[in-house]
């Protein structure tokens, strides 16, 4: 799978070549190759899942080699990004391949959010976590909303009840980090 690519055209050439399957589902896939790190939904959901995110020149040695060479030497190294968002993305990738972020985890996410509800239900399913259509009306262990000031009036039972309801950078930095962390990403209402 690709992201973020400026040509694109060239990797499917090179994947075809390859008679390697190219796929637009994140739990289809067993590489992402970008260019650099972007925080799209299908790298997120890579991240998650512990999917290797590669370089284009581990496509390209595979292309001269005619066969799937050992990708960790291709792991992307954006050390911006890396340094911007406080997180290794080699250490994150082994974590999040022992043991998906989220398992046991239970996340509701309101309306307004972004990334939209279906894009973060994706990349919390990927990490491993349960999407919670409907508001909770009760406290429970590992349960959090994730939500928006444009959506405080939707909370007013669930925050009576005690659920944490935290921004979206809990997930979405948390699984960069590998860390979660409600009382940082706690939402001010």
């Amino acid at each position: 799978m690709f992201t973020g690519l400026n040509d694109e055209d060239n990797g499917r050439k090179i994947v075809s070549s390859l008679e390697w399957d190219l796929v637009d589902s994140v739990m289809e896939c067993s590489h992402l190759v970008t260019d650099k790190f972007h925080r799209t939904v299908k790298m997120l959901c890579c991240v998650a899942k512990g999917i290797p995110i590669v370089s284009t020149e581990w496509l390209k040695k595979c292309c001269a080699s005619r066969a799937y060479i050992d990708h960790s030497l291709y792991i992307i190294n954006d050390k911006k990004a890396e340094k911007h968002h406080n997180f290794s993305l080699a250490e994150t990738l082994k974590k999040a391949a022992e043991q998906p972020l989220l398992t046991g985890w239970s996340i509701h996410v309101t309306p307004n959010v972004v990334p939209s509800p279906d894009q973060m239900k994706e990349i919390i399913l990927c990490a491993g976590g349960k999407f919670v259509r409907n508001m909770p009306t009760r406290l429970a262990p590992r349960l959090v909303i994730v939500s928006t000031p444009e959506d405080v009036k939707l909370l007013k039972h669930a925050v009576k009840c005690g659920i944490p309801v935290v921004e979206t950078e809990f997930i979405l930095t948390g699984l960069l980090r590998y860390e979660l962390n409600t009382t940082i990403f706690s939402l001010n209402i």
